[in-house]
């Protein structure tokens, strides 16, 4: 297997220009809403190549060549942040943070839907950023009778959305995704990849069972047109009280459910530093884990965070996971 790599500034492939003075090219891919960022270190005695100026694109993939057939898997769009350079040794960096936060998301609005579907309401949002949209099919025709988004981001607005009805979401490649978790797709739409680590692939790793945490219930409230209200109650003392006022009893009911399975799945983390790294690595990705001990292994596990570097050597990486719930 042969590391290989793509990366276009504005649309100009310059994989070539690049290619013979990489030091090492880094992207964090991360679920939700953190910010991915991009760094990539060229060796550059003499000046051979030109700052990149802040604000440019940058498309990534990163891949590899087996018996002549290449696969690259895209690795998101970046605007250029940053570029410095240093010595010695000579070196030009670059950094880059994820174009999917830099632009209208981050702006603070108030506004309220109603007599609508979850799938209108995420549509809205995504038209009003320039975003396509994936929402899943459990979730599209959910009838929402009042809604209210005050002086909340939409990225603020849609995480909170997610958290409600326990999804997945996040934009990335100006696709504003909402599904349940392990049936999120990727930009190509396929289907998210199911990664295998074996033990002798780490480095290091820790695992860290963390258990129910310190609340055994969850609460709801709810409130409908005709000025009906009520609280729905799961589990036991303590409670976490779910923040959003629901339309519909029913609607409560979900929430409250959804929170308590949420908290009854514990804590259960696995980190993995990856001496040698698939490149189709990113987050939302399964994490099959093997050869580390049987309550390890036995798990499902969901990459919530993670790195994939190309250095010298090939790929290295690291990876936080989450048991899956």
């Amino acid at each position: 297997m042969q590391p290989i790599f793509k990366v276009e500034a504005d649309g100009v492939d310059v994989t070539t220009r690049f290619k013979p003075y990489l030091v090492e090219l880094s992207v964090r891919d991360s679920s939700g809403f953190d910010s991915d960022t991009l760094d990539i270190r060229l060796s550059n005695v003499g000046g051979i190549i030109a700052p990149i100026r802040r604000g440019v694109v940058l498309k990534v993939w990163l891949g590899q060549r087996v018996a002549g057939a290449e696969t690259l898997y895209f690795k998101g769009s970046y605007y250029v942040d940053e570029c410095s350079e240093s010595g010695a040794p000579d070196e030009l960096t670059i950094h880059a943070k994820s174009a999917d936060m830099m632009g209208e998301g981050k702006v603070l609005r108030t506004q309220v839907y109603q007599s609508t579907t979850l799938g209108e309401v995420l549509e809205a949002v995504a038209g009003r950023n320039g975003w396509q949209v994936a929402v899943g099919a459990a979730y599209r025709s959910i009838v929402i009778g009042w809604l209210l988004q005050q002086d909340e981001s939409d990225l603020a607005f849609i995480t909170r959305l997610g958290s409600s009805y326990g999804a997945v979401a996040t934009v990335k490649d100006s696709r504003l995704v909402f599904v349940s978790q392990g049936s999120l797709n990727s930009q190509s739409g396929q289907s998210m990849p199911q990664i295998t680590v074996n033990y002798g692939d780490c480095s290091q790793w820790s695992y860290q069972e963390l258990g129910r945490g310190e609340y055994a219930g969850a609460t709801a409230n709810w409130r409908d047109d005709e000025g009906n209200a009520g609280t729905v109650a799961r589990g036991s003392s303590p409670v976490w009280v779910v923040r959003e006022l629901f339309d519909s009893a029913e609607r409560a009911t979900e929430a409250a459910d959804e929170e308590l399975r949420r908290l009854a799945g514990g804590s259960n983390t696995l980190s993995l530093t990856l001496a040698s790294a698939n490149p189709a690595l990113m987050a939302e990705a399964e994490i099959i884990a093997r050869g580390f001990r049987t309550h390890i292994d036995g798990q499902r596990w969901v990459a919530k965070d993670c790195t994939l570097t190309l250095g010298v050597s090939g790929f290295s990486g690291s990876v936080e996971c989450e048991r899956y719930v």
